[in-house]
Order: structure tokens, then C-alpha cells, then sequence
């Protein structure tokens, strides 16, 4: 029986001697009184996640039923063990008068919205897991579903879970040699006779989002002229160069910052009394040295 609901049985009751008198009959009136059974929900063991992969379903086979209500009025999906904050999105599309809100902070998803029991499965099967990071923890992550009947005492599920465990990959380091716009080049002008030139703007910017060591840098003059000159200056502990046609190799496990400052210092020069006045190419190539 549904909650606060009432049903009465009666039974009636007479005795026979071994005669043929009967006696009164005596009558017993038993009333049951309904209370809520709380829904019941059921979800699968889980999957994998992989850095950047998309938004994906979490448990497109959880199951949901209550036995005396006919609709839920809310619930509740969690990230539990494994929660990083910055990281971890719950995401969840209004449908069905059932509408979620996501706290970024606390890694819980609200459902809200008086809607039946097969539309809160459809909504909780859509719920969705992504990482934002391009350097995410990999501890795995324990997602927790509740669902509210609305119906007073024992209205609440018991808590079901699914585990995500959450792969990183490695992500190419990037620069910027003029630190104006990402990835762009640089346009530096030698005169003859001159100075060396610097191949990289002062503001240019090296970064690798999920490693702190660069392995190796290659600096390439990919259309040299007679009396082209590749250079380095003095360079940060840990890191070596070495030029060959034309070829400069800055190598040595060195943090990020280090290898920017060894950048800096390679320069362009020409010994030539007639340079050629086409525009010379310069490519460089960072490795981080990570296997994936």
C-alpha cells in the first residue's frame, strides 16, 4: 500500500456443537496501513576514461523501480572517491521536467522535477563524465547515484555506485616563438657584418601542460647559404649542444623553464661578405621525451 494509505480485512467467526446449533457469529476487522518502500536502484561496475575523450554516458544500463510510487521528485549524482576539483564534469541535459545543476566544487549533480520512474531512469542513464585537464589524475573515480520518491519517510534509495577509472596521455609540449599568439612564428632581420640575431622573440613562451622535463630540443636551418651560422650561448645546467649541417641539438633532461632559456640564447649569424638576401627558414622541434 502506498503511504498513509489504508485497507481492512474482515473475518467472521461461528462455532458448531456436534449438534446442529451454531453459535453467534463474532466478527474480526484487521486494518493495514501503508508506509513508502524506498525506490530501488541497480548500476553497472563501470568503464574507462581516456584524457581528452568526450563527455561520456556513465551507466547507460542502471535500472530504477518502486514498488508504491509512481514518480520521483529528485536525485542526486556524485563523485565521491577520486574527486578532483577543476577537473571532473558531471554533465546532464534538461528533458523529461526533470532539470540538473552541477557544482563544480563539490562534484555533485542535482536532478530535480517531479517526473515518472521510467523517465528518472532515462535521465540518470544520460548523465555524463568528462576531465577538463590535459594532465588529470588518474585515481579513479567513484560516481554515486540517489533517488528521491518524494513520499515522505524511507524516501531515499540506497546509495549505488559505479567506478570510473580516468588514463592520461601525453600531451605534445607547445611554442610560441614570439609570444604573441600561440604556435606563431618569428621574424627576425640580420644585417651583414652584424650582430647575431636571437631566432626567438624575448617574450616567446615553452610549455608542456603534463611534463615538467623537456629531453630535447632540434633547431634546423632548413635553406642555409654559404656562411649561415647556427650558435648557441651558454646554456642552463643540464643541457648540451651540438651543430651539424646546419642542425643544432640542444639535448639533456632539463626542466621547461631551462629550455626556454637555451632557446634564448641560440642566434643567427652570417660569416659572408655577399649573403643571399632570401629569407632564411628556422624550425625548431621540442621533444619531452615521454613514450606516449
Amino acid at each position: 500500500l502506498a503511504t498513509g494509505v489504508t485497507a481492512t480485512d474482515t473475518f467472521t467467526y461461528t462455532v458448531r456443537d456436534p449438534g446442529t446449533l451454531v453459535s453467534n457469529s463474532a466478527t474480526l476487522v484487521i486494518t493495514v496501513t501503508g508506509t513508502n518502500d524506498a525506490p530501488v536502484l541497480a548500476a553497472s561496475t563501470g568503464f574507462s576514461y581516456t584524457e581528452n575523450q568526450v563527455a561520456t554516458a556513465i551507466n547507460t544500463g542502471l535500472t530504477l523501480s518502486d514498488v508504491d510510487t509512481a514518480s520521483m521528485t529528485g536525485a542526486t549524482v556524485s563523485i565521491g572517491t577520486g574527486f578532483t576539483t577543476g577537473q571532473d564534469v558531471l554533465g546532464f541535459i534538461t528533458q523529461n521536467g526533470i532539470t540538473g545543476s552541477y557544482n563544480a566544487t563539490t562534484g555533485v549533480l542535482t536532478l530535480s522535477g517531479t517526473s515518472s520512474v521510467a523517465n528518472y531512469q532515462i535521465a540518470l542513464r544520460s548523465v555524463t563524465y568528462a576531465n577538463s585537464s590535459d594532465n588529470p589524475s588518474t585515481a579513479a573515480r567513484t560516481i554515486n547515484f540517489v533517488v528521491n520518491d518524494g513520499s515522505g519517510a524511507n524516501n531515499l534509495s540506497t546509495v549505488t555506485s559505479t567506478t570510473v577509472t580516468v588514463a592520461a596521455v601525453n600531451d605534445a609540449p607547445t611554442l610560441d616563438l614570439d609570444g604573441v599568439a600561440a604556435l606563431t612564428g618569428y621574424a627576425a632581420t640580420y644585417t651583414e657584418n652584424g650582430a647575431a640575431v636571437q631566432i626567438s622573440a624575448a617574450s616567446m613562451v615553452l610549455a608542456d601542460p603534463d611534463n615538467t622535463n623537456l629531453a630535447s630540443m632540434t633547431i634546423t636551418l632548413t635553406n642555409a647559404f654559404a656562411g649561415d651560422v647556427l650558435a648557441v650561448g651558454s646554456l642552463p645546467a643540464g643541457i648540451t649542444a651540438s651543430v651539424v649541417s646546419n642542425v643544432l641539438t640542444l639535448s639533456g633532461s632539463a626542466s621547461v623553464a631551462n629550455y626556454q632559456q637555451a632557446l634564448l640564447a641560440v642566434t643567427y649569424s652570417s660569416t659572408s661578405e655577399n649573403p643571399s638576401t632570401t629569407p632564411r627558414s628556422i624550425t625548431v622541434v621540442t621533444n619531452d621525451g615521454a613514450v606516449n
